[in-house]
């Protein structure tokens, strides 16, 4: 995570710096842990301004000790009074504080999974729409900033005078789309507009950022946006790394706004040449793939080559999501990988198959059955349980998939789940057969009586 600046900037910046406010600032720049901040918010609270209010929450949003599965604070925190207390001081401050301190509320807000309510975000948007607005104005562009990884903040960097600073627009964005807060669409639309001159200084983090953001927020900032964003992705090329590159391509896919295939072959192939992002390729290179897909840029042979190599070792780290991705991206795109590599995705598919819905569980099947792929009998076993016991969700089309897929791949599921899936047809002949004979039992009854 990285280390805030609280308000940052000029505005408000004397009152930090001096007597007992420089300080109060000093102390909570220095506290590593949840406790000691809240007990300076405590303590010291009516005292705060808005520099020491930014400090303090993004300290907490930085420092908070998070649950082991999902990355959520505990709920202690968030009950303490203490943080209430901080809170109120965020909201009596928000009209004080410049970009960087609004971002940092903002991103504090989303790290913590703490909604602060419509008015403050509301007030969030429109500060740093104001700010940017004004800063275009009279061409004050804030400097590059280190970057972080992705969700995380940014760390801050030198601005220009005035400026707005590309981690302030990033984070606030991401930070809008993980709360699910979508401004007013004028207040965005101003926002993406003044924000897209300043592009150029965005780093790879930053801009993968502030297209989440985005993403989340179903906005598309239109054409001259994003060209100005693959713009600024080639100037940077050398700093993207595996996640900064399936998330930008990831997001470009569900934004419909294919970057210029010399910039996805250029990302992949240095994503390839960096492992695929080591612990995180499962994630990266599932994402990459489907945006390939998505946007129908086949990968080149390097990545494709990276790809064959990496999936067989980070297989079994696949949760659901990336197998899906995966599959239905190489199906797609008439990608078929080497016989190793495709029974480790069949592998994970199978290990999965108790957590499959009925979606996952059609989309498999015609991956499958697109890519000849036939499944390990272990392995086809599982899918056949999945698909034994997804029966009733699925609609006739989709047992017609899953039969084919059956049919092509010349797996026999067992009689059992056969059956199943064709009890509903068999009944329809069944229907039909009675009527028949009914109807020829009535005409032989009525020449009968003729």
């Amino acid at each position: 995570d990285g280390g805030g600046r609280g308000g940052g900037g000029d505005r408000g910046g004397a009152a930090a710096s001096a007597g007992r406010g420089g300080r109060i600032q000093g102390d909570l720049v220095a506290c590593t842990h949840p406790q000691d901040i809240l007990s300076i918010v405590c303590d010291s609270g009516d005292s705060f301004d808005a520099i020491h209010t930014a400090t303090a929450i993004h300290r907490l949003a930085t420092h908070g000790k998070w649950g082991s599965t999902r990355g959520e604070p505990p709920d202690e925190l968030l009950r303490d009074p203490r943080f209430a207390q901080l809170m109120s001081l965020v909201e009596a401050n928000l009209a004080r504080m410049n970009s960087q301190g609004l971002a940092n509320v903002a991103w504090a807000c989303a790290r913590l999974n703490h909604d602060p309510g419509e008015d403050v975000l509301a007030a969030i948007a429109g500060g740093i729409e104001r700010e940017l607005a004004a800063a275009s104005s009279v061409g004050g562009v804030g400097g590059g900033n280190g970057g972080a990884r992705g969700g995380k903040h940014s760390h801050g960097g030198h601005s220009s005078r005035g400026g707005v600073r590309p981690q302030a627009v990033s984070n606030t964005l991401w930070a809008f789309g993980q709360l699910k807060y979508k401004p007013d669409v004028v207040v965005l639309a101003s926002v993406t507009h003044h924000a897209q001159p300043l592009l150029r200084n965005f780093r790879a983090q930053e801009l993968a950022n502030t297209l989440l953001g985005l993403v989340e927020l179903e906005h598309d900032p239109g054409a001259d946006f994003m060209q100005a964003t693959y713009a600024s992705a080639r100037d940077n090329l050398r700093q993207f790394e595996g996640q900064e590159t399936s998330n930008l391509l990831w997001c470009c896919a569900r934004l419909n706004r294919p970057p210029p295939l010399e910039l996805t072959t250029s990302l992949l192939e240095q994503c390839a040449a960096q492992n695929l992002g080591g612990m995180a390729s499962a994630l990266n290179l599932s994402q990459c793939l489907w945006s390939c897909a998505k946007t129908g840029q086949p990968p080149p042979a390097s990545f494709v080559a990276a790809c064959e190599g990496e999936i067989p070792r980070c297989a079994s780290r696949m949760n659901k999501e990336n197998v899906d991705c995966v599959l239905w991206a190489l199906a797609t795109l008439g990608l078929s990988l080497s016989p190793e590599c495709m029974n480790a995705l069949t592998s994970a598919a199978a290990r999965l198959a108790e957590v499959l819905d009925a979606e996952l569980l059609v989309k498999t099947h015609w991956a499958l059955a697109r890519l000849r792929h036939r499944p390990a009998p272990g392995d086809m076993q599982s899918l056949a349980g999945a698909a034994r016991r997804l029966v009733g969700d699925l609609s006739v089309d989709d047992r017609l998939t899953v039969m084919h897929a059956w049919g092509v791949l010349r797996c026999n599921p067992g009689d059992d789940v056969i059956r199943a899936y064709t009890a509903d047809f068999r009944s329809s002949d069944e229907n039909s057969s009675d009527d028949s004979s009914s109807d020829a039992t009535s005409s032989s009854s009525s020449s009968s009586s003729s």
